[in-house]
């Protein structure tokens, strides 16, 4: 389980240069889609009720997912702003 600390670590340091540590902004994490679906189902739903919430309180998202959910994310005005590579052998 040491790798998945650092993994931790690494997302947590990653998220604080990318968003910075005195703007309060949202937090979209552990989103997922299914293969068959995509364009979004329901994780569509999910990123249309947090963009909705973005516009009502004026806040930036930041939003952790991996290169399959790239193309959907991109497709709802977010923006690749960093990549943290993750290596699962520890």
């Amino acid at each position: 389980m040491l790798w998945l600390r650092f993994l931790v670590f690494r997302m947590r340091n990653a998220r604080e240069e990318f968003m910075g540590t005195e703007s309060p902004y949202l937090m979209l994490d552990q989103l997922a889609m299914q293969p068959d679906h995509p364009d979004g189902g329901a994780a569509k739903l999910m990123l249309y009720w947090e963009l909705r919430k973005e516009d009502q309180e004026g806040l930036v998202i930041n939003l952790d997912a991996t290169s399959v959910g790239r193309p959907m994310n991109e497709k709802r005005r977010f923006k690749l702003v960093g990549v943290v590579e993750r290596d699962r052998v520890p």
